[in-house]
Order: structure tokens, then C-alpha cells, then sequence
């Protein structure tokens, strides 16, 4: 039991994690330092889900979901990672590395939108815009 309690609290702890590090990246973006951003993501990913930047975005967009899944990580760290993932593509742009970021933020936000009871219409827009850059 004591085991079941702890491992939920690290996993409501990953959202936590997520936000901060979305407020650490909007800061940043505001400030123009986008290496700082990208060595903050990374580092914050690592610590949190034991993979950087590049280790989520080399996993195949068909198990994306499934191996996120998978750790148990819920619905609202889903919906911060894939701001997360959108913040870093605008940084990037149109770039390969910038598409990846859109696409895994797609998926995530499209997961997110055939699960959630409560629509969302700035997830609405959200993927309506990363529809048209992907």
C-alpha cells in the first residue's frame, strides 16, 4: 500500500515538474535564449521521465502515447508536456527538429481530446493551428 501511495505521488509530482519547467521556458522565450531553453527542457526531462528531449522525440509517433502511457503518467502532465513540446517547436520553427516537437504535441493534444470529458477550446485551437504546420 505504502509503495502504491508513493508511486502516485511521483506521478502527480511530474505534472508539477512539467508546469515549472513551462513557466522556466515561456520566461526564457521572453528573454531570447532559446539554448538555455532547450538545456532546461532537457534537464528537467531527464530528471522527471529518465529521457531527454531527443530520446522522446526518437520514439516512433505509432507508441508515443503507449510508452508515455505505459509509465503512468496521467492526463494533466500529458497536457503540459505537449505545451511544452509546442513552445520548444516555435522556438525551432519549420525545421525537422521543430516538426517533431509539432507532431508528438499533436498527438498528445489529440489524445487528449478523445479522453477528456470537459471539451477544451484552446486545445481545440491548438490543434487546429499544429494541423496546419504538420
Amino acid at each position: 500500500m505504502e509503495q502504491r501511495d508513493h508511486l502516485k505521488k511521483q506521478i502527480d509530482d511530474l505534472a508539477q515538474v512539467l508546469g515549472k519547467l513551462l513557466t522556466g521556458l515561456l520566461q526564457l522565450k521572453t528573454e531570447g535564449t532559446i539554448q538555455e531553453s532547450l538545456e532546461l527542457t532537457n534537464q528537467t526531462l531527464k530528471t522527471a521521465l529518465n529521457q531527454d528531449l531527443d530520446e522522446l522525440l526518437a520514439i516512433p509517433d505509432k507508441t508515443f502515447i503507449s510508452d508515455l502511457k505505459a509509465r503512468k503518467i496521467k492526463n494533466e502532465a500529458f497536457d503540459k508536456l505537449a505545451e511544452v513540446f509546442l513552445v520548444l517547436a516555435d522556438n525551432e520553427g519549420l525545421s525537422e527538429k521543430g516538426k517533431l516537437m509539432y507532431k508528438k504535441s499533436f498527438l498528445l493534444l489529440e489524445k487528449l481530446e478523445s479522453v477528456e470529458p470537459i471539451y477544451s477550446m484552446d486545445r481545440h485551437r491548438k490543434l487546429e493551428r499544429l494541423k496546419k504546420l504538420i
